[in-house]
């Protein structure tokens, strides 16, 4: 059931979403946003299988009662991720220089664009942690907290996406 709340809410917020962005930002910004937002997705893959083997091992140690292997894989989990989240942060500097370039963006666009860009990957670099802690809370089979936690996410981050579009935009 967790699971289903969990999805409908991503989707009503999307949904509710994708009209505020397109009328707020105009087309030409909503195409960067969501071309930028593809290329920021794609940090995702930083993690290498380490979610899936922490899962894994998280599972495995709590079904056998091993606490100490547990708050191990946890602690070793946490301790790398944010080496991937620093490397996140430098790639995202990296392409708010070259971007608008490899785009073709000039003017005013310029600025808007590198902005949007060290936004989302910094929001990325955010996300990584927490998405080591929700693959814990998955390991342990905790689908509620789990859930719970992307849920209050969700509805924050569209919440915090409208204040700041009509905040800056004045829609």
């Amino acid at each position: 059931l967790s699971n289903w709340v969990g999805l409908a809410t991503a989707g009503v917020v999307s949904f509710v979403l994708t009209p505020v962005l397109i009328h707020g930002l105009g087309d030409f910004q909503f195409g960067l946003w969501a071309a930028v937002s593809s290329l920021i997705d794609s940090y995702g893959l930083l993690d290498a299988g380490m979610r899936l083997t922490m899962q894994r091992f998280v599972a495995r140690f709590q079904g056998q009662g091993e606490r100490e292997a547990l708050n191990q894989t946890l602690a070793t989990a946490m301790a790398a991720i944010p080496g991937v989240s620093t490397f996140v942060c430098l790639a995202t500097v990296c392409l708010a220089w070259v971007l608008p370039g490899f785009f073709s963006i000039k003017g005013p666009e310029v600025p808007v664009l590198r902005w949007l860009i060290i936004l989302l990957g910094l929001d990325m670099a955010a996300v990584l942690p927490a998405r080591g802690l929700g693959t814990y809370l998955i390991g342990l089979q905790r689908f509620d907290l789990y859930n719970l936690g992307v849920i209050v996410t969700t509805v924050f981050r569209g919440t915090l996406i409208v204040v700041v579009i009509h905040m800056v935009c004045r829609v």
